[in-house]
């Protein structure tokens, strides 16, 4: 399924080398942190792989794929969440994915969900710190993920709220929900 996944990949994004080299970029870290914190290395590779397979599609094409109403109208007032929702509903109507820990990583590899599973866990920090990100944290993160990949999930979140903040964007609902449930749970607040 790997080899699959990435020959698909490579036509996918033959005109768009930087969003591959990204994914793969994911795909390391997350396969990395996989095996330091006793995760299933399979479950991450693919889904790392996988997380942002319709990021370059366009809106309506994003849409056409999620088809449910429901989940469109979740996203309506992030749209650029769209790609992950869409990435997971290609990942099981297209590539016949049905393993719900893979799934789950696609759909949230933004900000994660409140009791996400390890495996998504890792995929989001992945995203946000492999190593092509160059924003200031993406280092600092990094090397926290390989000690405590749940306070490198506060971080990496932490941090993306503060950007969006700073730039006069608000947060979305379910970032600031999550990220306030992560913080209490580590005991944090």
């Amino acid at each position: 399924m790997i080899n699959q996944i990435e020959t698909f990949l490579i036509r996918q994004f033959e005109d768009d080398s930087h969003r591959l080299k990204h994914i793969y970029g994911v795909r390391s870290v997350a396969v990395e942190l996989a095996q330091i914190h006793h995760a299933n290395v399979y479950e991450v590779e693919v889904a790392s792989l996988l997380h942002d397979v319709m990021k370059n599609a366009s809106y309506e094409a994003q849409l056409d794929m999620i088809k449910d109403p429901v989940v469109i109208d979740y996203f309506k007032d992030v749209p650029v969440a769209y790609h992950a929702a869409a990435g997971y509903y290609y990942a099981k109507d297209n590539l016949g994915i049905t393993n719900p820990t893979i799934l789950e990583a696609i759909f949230y590899h933004m900000w994660g969900k409140i009791d996400m599973s390890l495996e998504t866990m890792i995929v989001c920090v992945s995203d946000f710190c492999e190593p092509n990100r160059i924003y200031p944290k993406a280092k600092e993160i990094y090397k926290l993920a390989k000690v405590d990949i749940e306070l490198a999930f506060i971080e990496a979140i932490g941090s993306t709220i503060d950007y969006l903040r700073k730039h006069g964007v608000e947060p979305f609902k379910d970032q600031l929900k999550i990220y306030e449930y992560y913080t209490k749970k580590k005991g944090l607040v």
